[in-house]
């Protein structure tokens, strides 16, 4: 669970600076804050299957099947126990190639940005990245964590996903007027 620290503490804490981070210090805050990323959870297989005989329909045909059941018609039972099974069957095979298509579309969409780490900007995985940081933006990057803003043009930044329906301008902030720092969700950003 995340806890969280009054602004201006958090601040003092990175240490943020306009010249970036030396590798040494970002891989010292990797290991100390780790990924740049929100973990995923697998659902297991079987869970997926069990969840096949749970909802509207796959209710109908077990009634229909107990009641068959219930008043001897033992064949009817069977065709409505095939039917069932072949309902969850097609579900999860159908599950299965959606999360396959999931899987590959985001291994599709690694990000790289440019992020000044010993004096120079190399193109590094968004998943690097480590609080105090220096992400060089352009027109159409997405922002890969929370930020703030050093300087540059002032940028729109369409915060839909945090509930905002109108692009936010963000201004400039120096690292000293920590009051001006702005939360930008991950992958808001559109100029």
């Amino acid at each position: 669970m995340a806890t969280y620290k009054p602004l201006q503490e958090g601040l003092e804490e990175l240490v943020i600076s306009d010249e970036g981070l030396t590798s040494a210090e970002a891989a010292a805050r990797l290991e100390k804050y780790g990924k740049n990323e929100i973990p995923e959870e697998k659902e297991p297989l079987w869970r997926m299957f069990a969840m096949q005989f749970v909802g509207t329909m796959p209710a109908m045909i077990e009634i229909a099947g107990f009641l068959a059941l219930a008043l001897g018609s033992y064949l009817d039972f069977w065709i409505i126990f095939a039917l069932l099974m072949t309902n969850a069957t097609l579900g999860f095979i159908e599950e299965m190639n959606a999360q396959a298509s999931i899987s590959a579309l985001k291994d599709g969409m690694i990000r790289k940005l440019p992020v000044k780490r010993d004096g120079k900007f190399p193109m590094l995985n968004i998943v690097e990245i480590v609080p105090g940081d220096v992400v060089l933006l352009r027109g159409g990057n997405v922002v890969p964590a929370d930020a703030m803003w050093l300087e540059g043009d002032e940028l729109a930044v369409d915060q839909a996903g945090a509930g905002d329906p109108l692009c936010v301008i963000m201004p400039r902030c120096s690292c000293e007027d920590a009051v001006s720092f702005w939360r930008v969700a991950p992958a808001d950003l559109a100029v």
